[in-house]
């Protein structure tokens, strides 16, 4: 039960992490754009 829940907890860190980087991707390529 821990270990799902642990594993579960990594993959929502992940998925935050994930949205985080594709955030200053897309501010990083409007400079560029610009």
């Amino acid at each position: 039960m821990t270990y799902a829940f642990c594993y579960h907890f990594q993959l929502e860190d992940s998925l935050i992490q994930l949205k985080e980087d594709y955030k200053w991707i897309d501010v990083f390529d409007f400079h560029w754009r610009l």
